[in-house]
């Protein structure tokens, strides 16, 4: 879990304030997904659960963010970073942990 909280710190964390949170967090949360903690980010949101911690790279959110399924996600601004990509599915395969809530 150190890695993936790492993770989070620098670049996961962040990237979830920047990109996400305003749709997906706090007073808003579209589509039922809240971003704001871990355990509402695992829970999911009204298409079930955003990751499969046993089979990560099949996860929800990362099919919307790589835009395989829609919506895609972010919904404007275009495709994120191959990069950042690949740290979301890392992340997710050490088991999405949060170092604290984003809001």
């Amino acid at each position: 879990m150190k890695a993936g909280t790492a993770l989070f710190q620098q670049t996961v964390g962040p990237a979830l304030k920047e990109h996400c949170v305003k749709c997906h967090g706090g007073e808003k949360t579209r589509a039922g997904l809240n971003l704001a903690t871990r355990e509402s980010f695992v829970q999911g949101g009204d298409s079930g659960p955003a990751v499969d911690l046993k089979q990560p790279a099949a996860s929800l959110v990362l099919k919307l963010l790589r835009h395989e399924e829609e919506p895609n996600m972010p919904p404007k601004g275009g495709k994120l970073p191959s990069a950042l990509l690949n740290t979301f599915t890392r992340w997710i395969e050490l088991g999405a942990p949060y170092d604290k809530p984003l809001i």
